[in-house]
């Protein structure tokens, strides 16, 4: 199989992975996504010309799928951003649970004074 037609279906798997992608382990998830990744930039290595003219209306499908793709990995991004924010905001709550007087006071103090 020609790399151009390798790199089309590769990316059409690729996008059907990310759009079906449910939530199963995260880490397992950027494994494969890496994994996809490196195939692609191989089979990248291997395009090259002569193009015909089925080589060229092949590569405007890719175009259009890569920006899919990218959507789709920006959205991926985002999800793990937000895992990985969630996860921190949870240590400082334990954190502030556990010892609640080890951390500064967000207000003042208010003294009674008796005359």
């Amino acid at each position: 199989m020609e790399p151009l037609k390798q790199f089309y279906s590769l990316t059409e798997g690729f996008i059907a992975f990310l759009e079906k992608q449910g939530k199963e382990e995260r880490d397992v998830t950027i494994e494969r996504i890496n994994r996809f990744l490196e195939e692609r930039e191989e089979l990248l290595k291997r395009i090259g010309p002569p193009f015909t003219d089925e080589d060229r209306a092949l590569a405007e499908k890719i175009q259009a799928l890569n920006e899919k793709l990218n959507d789709l990995l920006v959205r991926e991004k985002t999800a793990i951003q937000e895992q990985l924010d969630q996860l921190k905001r949870q240590k400082e709550y334990r954190k502030k649970y556990r010892n609640p007087y080890r951390s500064p006071t967000a207000g003042g103090v208010f003294y009674d004074k008796k005359n």
